[in-house]
């Protein structure tokens, strides 16, 4: 008989859906058939189940041992099928372990691992621990993780990307999950394999303010950049996302990290095709704000060139108060993004960086 042609009898389902232990047992050792039909999936409505994902849904674990131990085959076990999980969601490609895992039903879990033989990594995209990081379903992880049934450090996306389980906390904001993984000794610096993000990076992406300060107050690094290049200040710079801007300013402050920051914004502004926009200026002036408030407060203050007359002899902002009274004349606003595009190029000695800085230099003496 060919696998597709395998069927659940009535009986059987019935035995099971009753949670019937001893009569089942008989069932299966009286019945020549009914052992093949563990190996079936039917059709129930909208789901497509095995005997076993049924025993797996409900946690009937007697059920189950006695399922297992009539098994014709290890492929009775990893049958997919499709099933509603615990939040009404039609999911496919689904397992008995997965069944057993969404329902919170760990003792039949157990057994489906530990005398079934279960594969943790056999999820309906991604191995369980990953599917259950996405989900945000810390009980599913701690199980799998306190009993040893996978390591969060190998356990990654099936993709090309390889993305780790405490990535997908940090992304999705998920707290008590990302500071589980942590402690039980995630890899800060595990980066994706094709965007080159770590949980830092990801968080920054996502603007997920909790989950940077975390992962920072661990150890995790905050200079680290992705495909792009771009540290986590630069990510949630990008985002507006001020508060976190904020914080890295505090948790890294060196000097770096505010030249960092202050090229960003002005390079944001004078590299706009808007000068007049109002969005460009606000954020500049936010970002620099912010700049000078925590250079002041950390004691960093900036060293700024001497005025020349390129500049109509104005000098680089040393303070808010400064800023503030520029905040709202454009033309000045883009002779500050200029001076510290200079200030921060002729430090780095790198001729390169100075094109696109004589091409805005040149463009503004030509349009006054």
């Amino acid at each position: 008989m060919e696998e597709d042609e395998f069927f659940i009898p009535n009986e059987l389902y019935k035995l099971v859906l009753r949670n019937k232990a001893n009569e089942l047992d008989a069932y299966l050792q009286q019945t020549s058939y009914a052992k093949m039909a563990l190996l079936a999936v039917d059709q129930y409505k909208e789901e497509q189940v095995s005997i076993m994902m049924i025993a797996a849904r409900h946690g009937f674990d007697e059920v189950m041992r006695i399922l297992l131990a009539h098994r014709p085959t290890q492929q009775s076990v990893e049958l997919e099928g499709t099933m509603y999980n615990v939040t009404g969601e039609l999911v496919s490609e689904v397992t008995a372990l997965w069944c057993a895992l969404d329902r919170g039903h760990f003792t039949v879990a157990r057994i489906l691992i530990d005398v079934g033989g279960a594969d943790v990594n056999h999820g309906p995209i991604h191995p369980l621990l990953i599917h259950a990081a996405i989900m945000g379903r810390f009980d599913v992880i701690r199980f799998l993780v306190d009993n040893r049934y996978t390591d969060v450090n190998e356990t990654v996306t099936n993709d090309e990307n390889e993305c780790s389980s405490l990535i997908f906390a940090a992304s999705i904001g998920h707290q008590p999950i990302l500071a589980y993984l942590i402690e039980r000794g995630a890899n800060l610096e595990y980066r994706t394999k094709v965007n080159r993000n770590t949980a830092l990076t990801a968080a920054a992406m996502n603007a997920r303010l909790e989950s940077i300060q975390l992962l920072c107050y661990a150890g995790a690094s905050a200079n680290v950049k992705n495909r792009n290049a771009k540290t986590p200040l630069i990510l949630v710079a990008e985002n507006n996302n001020f508060d976190a801007v904020a914080f890295l300013l505090e948790h890294n402050h060196d000097e770096v990290t505010f030249n960092e920051l202050e090229l960003f914004a002005a390079n944001s502004y004078a590299m706009s095709n808007n000068h007049n926009g109002a969005q460009e200026s606000e954020r500049m002036v936010h970002l620099l704000r912010l700049a000078l408030d925590k250079r002041a407060l950390l004691n960093i203050p900036k060293i700024v060139s001497e005025p020349i007359i390129a500049y109509n002899f104005q000098l680089e902002c040393q303070s808010v108060d400064e800023l503030e009274q520029i905040q709202h004349d454009n033309d000045r606003l883009y002779i500050e993004a200029l001076l510290i595009h200079e200030r921060i190029f002729l430090a780095t000695m790198n001729e390169k960086l100075f094109d696109p800085l004589f091409e805005r230099l040149s463009e503004y003496f030509n349009s006054n």
